[in-house]
């Protein structure tokens, strides 16, 4: 149970979980917090993950009322996605998005969601699906069906 003076917090970062969520779009993954809106190109994920939060975040290095805090998500499974690089500064992402995004200084997110077996399968279709549609290569303007008449 949250204290009186830690409990607006935890109302707080419970508001926040629940207002950003990420989309699958075509060009990459876009996250939508009410601040900024960000998208990450599939070009830039290396691999994907599955954890549990309380591997990832242990309780002893969090202070009393960040454990109260972190103790309904700890049992949750989570997706760490792990990048290339980050798509904006990380100073600004950390700026906006809760430490529970970041296990540590490499690039990569951590990512909770309510389903994160259709989450990450829906992911990976879409990574891969970039990969195996190469742009089209346009034809030669001295080919032959380039001479017949225009309708």
């Amino acid at each position: 149970m949250a204290q009186a003076g830690h409990k607006y917090p935890l109302i707080v970062y419970q508001h926040m979980l629940n207002r950003w969520w990420p989309a699958m779009i075509a060009i990459g993954l876009g996250m939508v917090t009410p601040f900024m809106r960000v998208n990450i190109s599939y070009k830039r994920f290396k691999k994907t993950t599955t954890t549990e939060m309380r591997y990832i975040f242990p309780f002893k290095s969090m202070s009393g009322w960040v454990q109260e805090i972190f103790s309904p998500l700890s049992h949750k499974t989570a997706l760490v996605i792990d990048l290339n690089g980050y798509p904006i500064s990380p100073v600004l992402l950390r700026l906006f998005l809760y430490r529970f995004f970041f296990k540590d200084k490499t690039p990569h997110l951590v990512i909770l969601v309510k389903d994160w077996m259709r989450f990450s399968s829906e992911l990976e279709s879409m990574r891969s699906g970039i990969d195996l549609n190469p742009p089209t290569q346009k034809r030669p303007k001295n080919s032959i069906l380039s001479r017949l008449p225009q309708k």
